[in-house]
């Protein structure tokens, strides 16, 4: 899965001259662009031209069931990613995977965009959009400031077929342990939609999550484990918080040596979530959301409780939600300015 950065010179002349039949192959491909292929907006970009553009053999293999050319096809796609969004790691041992997405409404490309997953521990991540075109494959859009992600996948969606909603959505489990004077590890989920050349997330939780932080003359451990149901509309999340004290933080994930349990605190955490293609995400409710008391109300989904946050119990002086508007902006909101149906 990774690309080395050290080869028999032998290994390395095979996998150059395999590089250079998949550019070969490349060109006989046909030319003309497949029927309704739109060419991509450029107000979608997060990437400046010029562009990457990877043969359309290379993504193909990417898939293929013969294991040594998925590998090579992984690993040139690897190296040729990480040139494009971080240069000055080229070299590193990037993990790649890769899956296709559902074939969307009319005016979309007649074969399926590729999602490729990128990453480099301990600290980098993105979620790369590979879209057919005349000459092979274009890199259109990378999505920044992830984790590095360890497993990606398709999530199933019931969509609403009149507004243009894919079947399914992309899912992604990110990883990320650190140590910089405390502890703090965390695996997160989230979910994505690609829609009208955007992609958004949906949703996000961290389903394990440990960190530590000094407060009075002690140290907090706090934890948490969700465990993630559903599909379709609606997310099931279930588990539990726990919360320790000591004259240290934690020295790893799952450690309670020397570390006093504060069993008050501990809670279980049951929320149920629906989408609500209004808003283009799930969230727990809609509500009314009214800044001023003079002010007229704005429809909003309410898309977490922040009561229900791991550190809530230590720096939560008010009941407050993340909401989200029709707009797509989000703030976070004291409970006093919502009107929540019952």
């Amino acid at each position: 899965m990774f690309f080395r950065q050290h080869r028999p010179a032998r290994r390395l002349s095979l996998r150059l001259g395999a590089f250079f039949c998949l550019l070969a192959a490349a060109a006989l491909l046909p030319q003309n662009l497949p029927t309704g292929l739109n060419e991509p907006s450029l107000s979608v970009f997060r990437l400046a031209p010029p562009l990457l553009t990877l043969p359309e053999v290379q993504v193909q293999m990417l898939f293929s069931g013969q294991e040594s050319l998925r590998q090579d096809a992984l690993e040139l796609t690897a190296k040729a990613l990480a040139e494009r969004l971080k240069p000055d790691l080229v070299g590193e041992r990037w993990d790649i995977q890769a899956i296709r997405l559902p074939l969307q409404a009319e005016g979309q490309p007649k074969d399926a965009l590729v999602a490729v997953a990128l990453s480099l521990s301990p600290e980098q991540g993105y979620l790369c959009l590979l879209e057919p075109g005349r000459q092979g494959y274009t890199l259109f859009y990378a999505e920044k400031n992830l984790l590095p992600i360890k497993h990606i996948a398709l999530w199933p969606l019931v969509s609403d077929a009149a507004k243009g909603l894919p079947p399914e959505l992309i899912s992604l489990w990110e990883d990320h342990d650190e140590t910089m004077g405390a502890f703090s590890s965390v695996e997160r989920f989230s979910l994505w939609l690609w829609h009208n050349n955007k992609l958004q997330q949906v949703f996000q939780t961290n389903t394990l999550w440990q960190l530590s932080f000094p407060r009075d003359k002690t140290w907090i451990t706090a934890r948490q484990q969700y465990n993630i149901k559903g599909g379709g509309s609606t997310l099931e999340v279930e588990g539990y918080q726990e919360y320790f004290e000591g004259a240290a933080p934690a020295p790893g994930p799952g450690s309670t040596g020397g570390l006093t349990p504060l069993a008050d605190l501990g809670r279980s955490i049951h929320q149920q979530y629906t989408f609500y293609p209004a808003y283009l995400a799930f969230g727990i409710g809609e509500a009314a959301w009214r800044p001023k008391a003079d002010s007229n109300s704005i429809p909003v989904l309410l898309l977490q409780d922040l009561t229900q946050e791991l550190e809530a119990p230590f720096y939560s002086s008010q009941d407050e939600y993340l909401v989200k508007t029709r707009d797509g902006a989000t703030a976070v909101v004291p409970a006093s300015q919502l009107i929540i149906p019952q």
